[in-house]
């Protein structure tokens, strides 16, 4: 049996949770960072990301496999950002920052080191786009507000309605924080977008962290931010050392491998 369930279902536990039931129960751990059930009914867990240290320190559980997720395919051609940018009424001449997620992980009550990083990267050449937050959010219209509306968030945007086509018309992908988005970051990368993420207490993919776009601080990020909207072929190497690392960590080949 394998568990690709809600964290908070409680079905899989009552179903499996017995001495009568003998199946080997593997859990697909989806959700390490929050709160879930099912480990205890689970004879392996399986992990995201290597040395998982909220499944094996703060659950205690020890028998688990690093699977990691799969890769949508890996897309090396460049977009053609013009024709992007015309289809989503983006401006041609300025460069773009892309954000996205749910509204939940940029949670400003945790701290505003996102938005002031924002604010510090943005200038009159420069435009940031947040997908996943709501137009109306209070917080985010005063940051639109005080930025000149060049910090917009743009609502839910569906595949239907052009979400990997924002990606591809950015100059530069940022990570969610405090909560990073893994697949997030794997269709920017898929989409021939460089990206930058910042390290946090949250679960971050292996192919992010074995990279020079895994930043420490917020003052790399911004450093390594600016470099990339001014420097193409910095901006290039990045990209091409993330396609080397999702193809390494998170391709279908890769996760194939890994489930033999």
């Amino acid at each position: 049996i394998v568990l690709h369930t809600h964290m908070e279902d409680p079905v899989p536990v009552i179903a499996f949770g017995t001495k009568k039931f003998t199946r080997p129960v593997l859990l697909y751990n989806h959700a390490s960072h929050l709160l879930r059930l099912g480990g205890s009914i689970a004879d392996l867990v399986l992990d995201l990301e290597k040395n998982d240290e909220i499944t094996s320190l703060k659950r205690g559980e020890k028998n688990t496999f690093f699977l990691g997720v799969p890769s949508k395919e890996i897309v090396y051609s460049k977009p053609d950002k013009k024709a992007l940018r015309k289809k989503l009424n983006l401006p041609f001449d300025k460069k773009i920052i892309i954000s996205s997620g749910s509204e939940q992980k940029y949670n400003v009550s945790l701290n505003e080191i996102f938005p002031e990083m924002l604010e510090k990267l943005i200038n009159n050449n420069t435009y940031c786009f947040i997908i996943g937050i709501q137009k109306n959010n209070k917080y985010w219209k005063n940051i639109e507000k005080l930025s000149k509306g060049h910090i917009r968030t743009l609502g839910y945007v569906s595949f239907q309605e052009g979400y990997l086509d924002y990606l591809a018309a950015a100059d530069l992908y940022l990570d969610s924080y405090p909560f990073g988005g893994g697949t997030a970051a794997m269709d920017a990368v898929s989409r021939g977008t460089p990206l930058l993420s910042l390290k946090s207490a949250c679960l971050q993919l292996d192919f992010l962290q074995e990279t020079d776009a895994y930043c420490e601080t917020p003052e790399e990020l911004m450093q390594k931010g600016y470099r990339i909207l001014s420097d193409k072929n910095y901006a290039d190497k990045i990209l091409k050392q993330l396609q080397n690392s999702l193809e390494k960590y998170q391709s279908k080949e890769a996760w194939t491998k890994r489930t033999n």
